[in-house]
Parts: C-alpha cells; sequence; structure tokens
C-alpha cells in the first residue's frame, strides 16, 4: 500500500473552494495526489479570478484548472472526499451512501484532529476522525466567496488556509 493518499475537494461550482483547495494543498503536501469537482459544476471553466490571485500569492498554480462534475468514479478512487458545506455531502451521500466512511466537509474533519500530530499514518488518522465523527454542522462550512468579492475570496483564502494547514499537519 503506498503513502499516497487520493484526496478530493468538492465544493458547488468547482470554480472557487474546492480548485483552491486542491492547488493549496498541492502546494503544501507533495506526497499526496489532489482532485476536485463539483456537486453543479461550471463544467470546463477556469477558476474564479479572485480565488486564482489569492491561490498565486500563497505559492499555489491556478494555471490550467478546468472544472468538472463530481462523477462516481472520481469519488470512489479517492481515500478522503472534503467537502466545502454540509449540504454537499448529505447530497452526496443521498446518491453514494458507500462513501460515508471517507466524506466529511473539510471544516469538520479539521475540527475533529487533536492539536498535536499523533504520528500515526495518514491512513490511520482518516479512519480515526471517521470512526469518531460527530453530527457534522453548518457552522463549520465554508462560506461560497462566488461573485462576493475580492475580500470575500480573501477570507475563504484564509479559512481554507487554517483547515489545510491543520489537516496536513496530521497527513504529510
Amino acid at each position: 500500500m503506498s503513502d499516497q493518499l487520493s484526496i478530493v475537494f468538492v465544493c458547488t461550482g468547482n470554480i472557487c473552494r474546492s480548485p483552491y483547495a486542491e492547488r493549496r494543498a498541492a502546494s503544501l503536501s507533495r506526497i499526496h495526489r489532489f482532485a476536485s469537482a463539483g456537486t453543479r459544476a461550471v463544467v470546463g471553466s477556469p477558476m474564479d479570478a479572485f480565488m486564482a490571485a489569492e491561490a498565486r500569492e500563497r505559492g499555489a498554480d491556478p494555471r490550467g484548472f478546468s472544472s468538472k462534475q463530481v462523477s462516481w468514479d472520481l469519488l470512489d478512487a479517492a481515500d478522503l472526499i472534503l467537502t466545502a458545506e454540509s449540504g454537499q455531502r448529505s447530497w452526496l451521500l443521498s446518491d453514494w451512501p458507500r462513501l460515508r466512511s471517507r466524506l466529511l466537509t473539510v471544516g469538520h474533519f479539521a475540527s475533529m484532529l487533536p492539536e498535536a500530530p499523533s504520528g500515526l499514518d495518514p491512513r490511520a488518522v482518516i479512519q480515526q476522525v471517521v470512526g469518531r465523527r460527530e453530527q457534522v454542522s453548518a457552522a463549520l462550512d465554508v462560506p461560497d466567496p462566488y461573485l462576493k468579492g475580492r475580500e470575500a475570496a480573501h477570507a475563504c483564502a484564509d479559512l481554507l488556509d487554517e483547515l489545510l494547514g491543520k489537516i496536513f499537519l496530521h497527513l504529510g
């Protein structure tokens, strides 16, 4: 079994939050593979201009991104699926309940991690978090910055950076 994980980020249009998370995660961790998709994707679109600017300023490369719709093949191959919102998680589970053991919101997953790394293998960390998951709360959702301007994109990027930083402290 490879140490490399396949992690998929999901939001609504796959032009703001999930592509930012995908590209930013790739800049934080060279170990794992990352992808993103949308529940109602604007298929073929580039990353939102404000989120792309945030990504560039923070060391991630938005070039060449093209949004895509979620699919069973993409999600089934993932070790971990992280949605921006609890509603997206519910939507995915309504179609694909078998994903429950590896599907959480990015905010919920980060909130369930201890402050200090456990030293566990990344797959064991995922199993531990998913095994003790609590009720998913919309309070841990990442707000959608779409069409809300530069400040909303900046706030979204700040929150995602905080969550991703904590996640990759544990997953490598």
